[in-house]
């Protein structure tokens, strides 16, 4: 028998699950593609390297705070505010 038991908070600080949602999805919307190439429409590789991520890596081997780091970046208050 399985039990899942949901986090009572944000363990991974996602600051917006939007921008979280719209990064995971592109990171894997293609096969076989490094994050520097799947995530061009959202993130250029400076962006991505200052999250402390390389753009040569594939999706898969990013860890879920990975994730979080560079949907923060997106995030109000990150590199795209306002624009």
């Amino acid at each position: 028998v399985l039990r899942l038991v949901p986090h009572a908070g944000n363990p991974l600080g996602i600051a917006d699950f939007a921008a979280f949602d719209a990064v995971v999805a592109r990171a894997f919307g293609q096969r076989r593609k490094q994050l520097g190439t799947s995530l061009r429409p959202l993130l250029d590789e400076a962006a991505i390297r200052a999250c402390g991520i390389d753009p040569a890596l594939r999706p898969e081997r990013l860890p879920p705070g990975g994730f979080a780091a560079l949907a923060n970046h997106l995030a109000p208050g990150g590199v795209l505010a306002g624009s």
